[in-house]
């Protein structure tokens, strides 16, 4: 679900299981006994998003107005984009980047109360697509990110990270996590949260819960002065 010991051990490299039916019995067997109950999936896909045309939906249908990142138009990421020096921000830069963080948490807020059994990723994809474009006045940073097809990333129970939302409905017991990205006043704000769809097993319950203590661990030793890798420390 967050790390490679939710993928169910005898995967293929494709994502399917051994051909055998004896594989597949002991295989689910295994799944369910250790890493708990629930429904593994086969990502949408297996491939990294390339540029492409057309250009997805809602690139097309944007509001007018909205400030763009330097990527949204053709796909393409600059290659200046990543530098090795971290920027010390001027006053109005850390509350234009607050500003956009601000918006990030609340979008996030919002995809959170669309989660419930039956809810399509889609579905909840495009509703958060609204709130951020017409709602807000601002840009959803994933869309047309090297040719990311939506707005937001949604990972359900084995997806790890950066699942691509579809017509797949939401069923009890699965945890999904919804990772939102806006950019705004030149800023990009980014933040994530996995929640519960119905009833969920005890371990799902246990990670989800080991997890956002760990985060809470990582937050609060943020300050002035202290390395990165203390951060990744009291996570371990």
């Amino acid at each position: 679900r967050h790390y490679p010991g939710r993928v169910a051990p005898h995967s293929s490299p494709s994502g399917g299981s051994d051909n055998s039916g004896h594989s597949n019995r002991l295989v689910r067997r295994l799944h369910h006994r250790r890493f708990g109950n629930y429904e593994r999936l086969v990502p949408t896909s297996l491939t990294k998003p390339t540029p492409k045309s057309p250009l997805p939906h809602q690139f097309v249908n944007l509001p007018a107005g909205i400030k763009r990142p330097p990527y949204a138009d053709s796909g393409q990421v600059p290659s200046d984009s990543f530098v090795p020096e971290i920027p010390i921000l001027t006053a109005d830069e850390i509350a234009r980047l607050r500003r956009a963080s601000k918006l990030a948490k609340e979008a996030l807020e919002f995809g959170g109360s669309l989660v419930k059994v039956g809810a399509t990723t889609a579905e909840i994809d495009e509703r958060i697509y609204e709130f951020i474009t017409q709602d807000k006045g601002a840009y959803p940073s994933p869309l047309n990110y090297s040719g990311y097809p939506r707005s937001v990333c949604t990972s359900i129970n084995n997806v790890i990270c950066h699942g691509i939302p579809d017509n797949r409905r939401l069923v009890c017991g699965d945890i999904i996590n919804i990772d939102v990205t806006v950019y705004k006043d030149g800023f990009h704000g980014d933040t994530s949260y996995t929640y519960l769809v119905g009833e969920v097993d005890e371990k799902g319950r246990e990670l989800t819960q080991a997890t956002k203590e760990a985060l809470e661990l990582g937050i609060c030793v943020c300050g002035p002065g202290v390395p990165f890798k203390e951060i990744g420390r009291v996570i371990e």
